[in-house]
């Protein structure tokens, strides 16, 4: 994109951010954002989740995860359409809801709180942008329990979420993920909508992909929670494939049990490399991804795979298991199951394929995420969501 145009949006967002009147409420924990509409209120919209946007306002537009600028473009959508709205973060242990609370919503714990406090006419909604806290507890577990079996060591837990019973209280949900996110949450029995996950950096072109060179070159790219997602299955299958070469490029120093438990495949592997953190928003990442045939990430629960919608926006072709919620339709990988042994056969899978076959997969990955995962497809798909489910009334897009 050009930079000029780049900054004078970012400008114009300033400006309508400044002349919306935002009131900034910090409390003892967290925090809660009061935003009031330019005409008289129809009634006030509560959403538990990120104060940032608005606190450090540079983190909406520019910030390696999201959430940051989902929260925002959702508080957005409700100040046109005449509410007033609280953004109150997700760890808030105090808030008393305003009484003229029409719509409320949750993306973890939120609602066991406070949900009796509520007008008994508010519409509660629970925004999952993780899969259900039950399913990606025990899934996380398991994976710990595999390595102990495997090499003999107990492994910190670093992805688990308290218990919450938010769609239990909630009459709605929407989700960022696929299907397998959406299954999570069956069992409540309550109707779901499917938001697709944004994404924080994009190539507007497809870019130039040098298949001959790049061919055997495999990523892991992730964040915290090496064992939650994969890491530790990816090591161990390239160990058994060194005519192809992996990258490592995530928050591995966070998980220092993991690193020594790992030392051998992360350090003294030929044919695997540790970059360590990489940000999504630097000139690096799309170096690096240029670099790379495909993202290899064998997630046991996740609730839009933001890691790997952000790497196929550069071509990169995922290989990744059922429950990383990623959609592979006729351009991935998707792994029979999490053993070492699948996953080594659907890395080998790619690797088979001729040039152009790998072109083409690149080029429908990249053309996937740019219909589908678009800070303008979320904002669509939001605004489909408030106008047909919740009846909002708002301008055309």
């Amino acid at each position: 994109m050009d930079p000029l145009l780049d900054f004078a949006q970012f400008a114009a967002r300033a400006l309508h951010w400044l002349g919306r009147r935002c009131e900034v409420v910090v409390e003892r924990r967290g925090g809660c954002v009061r935003l009031r509409p330019a005409q008289q209120s129809r009634g006030t919209v509560v959403i538990f989740y990120i104060t940032d946007p608005w606190r450090y306002p540079v983190t909406r537009e520019k910030h390696y995860h999201s959430n940051r600028w989902e929260c925002a473009t959702m508080a957005d959508t409700f100040l046109e359409a005449g509410h007033a709205v609280q953004v109150v973060d997700y760890q808030a242990r105090s808030y008393p809801p305003p009484p003229d609370c029409v719509i409320a919503i949750d993306t973890q714990h939120s609602f066991d709180l406070f949900a009796g406090q509520f007008p008994a006419d508010c519409i509660k909604i629970f925004h999952a942008p993780t899969a259900h806290w039950l399913f990606g507890n025990q899934a996380e577990f398991r994976r710990l329990h595999a390595i102990q079996q495997r090499r003999g060591a107990v492994l910190k837990p670093r992805r688990q979420l308290p218990p919450n019973r938010g769609i239990e209280l909630a009459q709605l949900g929407t989700y960022l993920g696929n299907q397998f996110t959406a299954d999570t949450y069956a069992f409540a029995s309550k109707p779901m909508h499917r938001i697709p996950i944004s994404t924080v950096t994009s190539e507007e072109v497809f870019p130039a992909r040098d298949i001959p060179r790049i061919r055997k070159n495999f990523i892991w790219f992730g964040s915290v929670g090496l064992v939650h997602k994969g890491l530790d299955l990816v090591l161990e299958a390239f160990a058994r494939m060194p005519d192809l070469q992996l990258t490592v490029a995530g928050a591995i120093g966070l998980d220092s049990d993991f690193v020594e438990l790992y030392q051998r495949e992360l350090s003294h592997t030929p044919n695997i490399r540790n970059l360590g953190w990489v940000d999504v928003l630097s000139p690096d990442f799309h170096r690096l991804m240029g670099e790379h045939i495909s993202v290899v990430h064998p997630s046991c629960a996740e609730g839009g795979g933001g890691s790997v919608i952000c790497c196929m926006h550069s071509g990169v072709i995922p290989v990744v298991t059922y429950e990383a919620s990623i959609d592979t339709l006729d351009f991935g990988f998707q792994t029979k199951s999490d053993a070492v042994e699948d996953i080594v056969e659907a890395v080998r899978g790619l690797s088979s394929l001729t040039d152009a076959e790998l072109l083409a997969r690149s080029r429908a990955t990249w053309e996937h995420v740019r219909r589908v995962h678009t800070r303008k497809n979320f904002r669509c798909a939001w605004r489909q969501f408030a106008r047909d489910t919740l009846k909002l009334s708002l301008h055309d897009d």
